[in-house]
Order: structure tokens, then sequence, then C-alpha cells
């Protein structure tokens, strides 16, 4: 993952990750490989099939998760929470320390993101 400026912000990329929702019965629905773009105000994922923005506003709970069983490997899992709604991202890469810096970033960003996040 690596970093690089949108006009002033600080913004963090990452080439080929997979992201896709997990539902209510924890099936992960994807959106196929592309590039995950974070800044200090959104996170970005663009792929073949359509391009998916969200507020580091509306994350609620980010974790790491090592489950094989569940996701196939490594994952960050991101709660959003919009309106009434709350859903999950779940973004993986083949390469396992490009999964472990994209938590350490997205962590190190929301906890300097002004008020912080619950």
């Amino acid at each position: 993952m690596e970093g690089f400026f949108i006009g002033e912000k600080e913004a963090y990329l990452c080439d080929f990750a997979e992201i896709g929702i997990r539902d209510n019965e924890r099936k992960i629905h994807s959106f196929g490989k592309g590039r995950l773009i974070l800044t200090n105000q959104r996170v970005n994922f663009t792929s073949e099939n359509g391009v998916w923005e969200e507020s580091l506003e509306s994350i609620g709970v980010v974790s790491l998760s090592n489950s094989v069983e569940e996701f196939g490997g490594p994952a960050v899992l991101c709660q959003f929470t919009n309106e009434d709604q709350s859903y999950f991202w779940v973004v993986r890469h083949q390469d396992q320390g490009e999964v472990r810096k994209f938590y350490e970033v997205i962590t190190k960003v929301l906890d300097s993101v002004e008020g912080g996040f619950e």
C-alpha cells in the first residue's frame, strides 16, 4: 500500500484488492478486484464492475481476520452504517502483507479523523 497526495490530502492506494459486501447470513458478495483508495474523508473502490465510495464517518467497526474458512484468508472487515442500514465491506488481497497494511492505515486514519470513531 503506497501513500500519495490528492490535493493537500494524503491518500493510500492498494491495487488488485478484492472487495465485497457480507450479508446477514455471512455470505460474501464480491465486487471483483480493483483499486482501493483511502483518504482522511472517504474510502473508494473502483473495479470493472463499478465504483463504490463511502464516507469514513459512516464506519463503525474495523477488524482484521485471518479466517480461511470464512474469508479464504486474511481480510479486513469495515462495518458501515448509513441511515438505518448496517453492512460490512470485506477487503481481501492475495498478499497477506497488503491486508495488514490496509488495516494499519485505515485504523490510523480513523484515529486521526476529528472526533474519532466509535
